[in-house]
Parts: structure tokens; C-alpha cells; sequence
């Protein structure tokens, strides 16, 4: 998506303000989470490798995903995000309504723990700015781990971020972190920048106006 068109696009309002910050409430939906998102990348993965395996072999970090068995699961699913070591590793939907993930699972149900998403009419596999969005939730998953970004040696010590798509594997090293307002995400300086990739969720309790952005640069 052109970026003037998604910076200047109103529907930014409803996905910055819709983000939630999941407590305890949602232990057993954070269970299920973890249990049918391994279960969806075990069956995509056409090598049959897992990520944990991958990751302690120190082997290629380029998965082989067989999207028509994703998008047999969900015509939704346009790619998936891998950043090795931090818990990120989950498809990415993008929906027909802005914000339609929010509050649905990646199976398309109604579900308060959401999707990782992206804006309508995003072309994961060939536009040079991206941005997903995902909620913060206290176990950590979806991206609740994107604060650790904050810290320096957490950053350096987890450079890598993966972003695959029906048209191949896109490669990121981290670029930056930030805590800002709501209203600021879009005036820092890696917004207007080309071949970044953003990631963005709250940053902090409910109804929170501070959000969390982790930017990657594609190499």
C-alpha cells in the first residue's frame, strides 16, 4: 500500500485505538492460542521442520510454508511473521474491514485475543512499507513480547525478523524501538522511510493512548 494512502487512511484511528491489553482472564484462551497456532504452522511447514528445531540447530532460518494449505484454512491468511527467540511466530490476516482481526481468531471466529494483521489491500509479498498489528497480552503472546524491544541488549541479541508470503521469504534486521502516543506513531521518522517493516500494539494497561513500535528494515 502507497504510504500516503495508509498515513493519511481514518481507518489508522480505529486499529491504534482497538488494540487491548489481555489479562488473566484469558488463561485459558491463551492455551488454546498456543495450541492451535503450533498445530496451523506444523501442518503449513511443506519441510516439516518445527521453528524450535530450527532455531537450536542453528540451520537456515527460511522456512519452506505451503500457502495453499493456509489459505484452505483461511483465505485471510496472506503471510506470516517469524522473529526467532521472542514468541513472534504467527499468520497474518488481512481482512475485508479495517480492523476485522482484532477480535477474531485466525480461523475468521469471533475470538478477544485476535490476529496478527494488516491494513486492507496490503501486499505482504511485494510492498516496500508494511506495518502489522497485534494485541499485547500478558502471557507474552501475539505481541506482547515487542516491550522487550525497548531494551538495548534484547534488541541486539534478536536483530532477525522474517515475513513470509505466497511470493517468498522477506528478511528484516531490527532498525529501532519506541514508546509513544497513540497520536505519534506515525510522526517518527521510520514511518517515511522505504523497505521497513513496523510492528505495533499496545503499550500498556486497557484504554492505554501510549503504544509499542518495533521497526525492521529489510535487507
Amino acid at each position: 500500500m502507497k504510504l500516503a494512502k495508509w498515513l493519511g487512511n481514518s481507518a489508522l484511528v480505529i486499529l491504534l485505538s482497538g488494540f487491548l491489553f489481555l489479562g488473566g482472564r484469558e488463561t485459558a484462551g491463551y492455551m488454546r492460542l498456543e495450541k492451535e497456532t503450533d498445530a496451523l504452522r506444523q501442518e503449513a511447514q511443506a519441510d516439516g521442520k518445527s521453528g524450535e528445531t530450527e532455531e537450536s540447530s542453528g540451520q537456515s532460518r527460511k522456512r519452506q510454508l505451503d500457502f495453499q494449505t493456509l489459505k484452505a484454512v483461511n483465505p485471510d491468511i496472506r503471510g506470516w511473521i517469524w522473529l526467532p527467540g521472542t514468541g513472534v511466530d504467527y499468520p497474518v490476516l488481512i481482512g475485508r474491514e479495517e480492523g476485522m482481526y482484532l477480535k477474531r481468531n485466525f480461523k475468521g471466529e469471533a475470538d478477544p485475543l485476535g490476529s496478527v494483521f494488516s491494513y486492507v489491500g496490503t501486499d505482504l509479498s511485494a510492498d516496500s512499507r508494511v506495518c502489522l498489528f497485534g494485541h499485547n497480552l500478558i502471557s507474552g503472546q501475539m505481541f506482547g513480547s515487542l516491550k522487550k524491544f525497548l531494551d538495548q541488549t534484547f534488541a541486539e541479541e534478536h536483530r532477525e525478523a522474517f515475513l513470509y508470503t505466497p511470493g517468498g521469504c522477506r528478511e528484516y534486521q531490527f532498525l529501532s524501538a519506541v514508546s509513544c502516543r497513540m497520536e505519534e506513531v506515525f510522526q517518527q521518522k521510520e514511518a517515511y522511510m522505504e523497505k521497513v517493516l513496523s510492528l505495533i500494539t499496545c503499550g500498556g494497561g486497557e484504554g492505554t493512548v501510549w503504544r509499542t513500535v518495533v521497526n525492521f528494515i529489510e535487507i
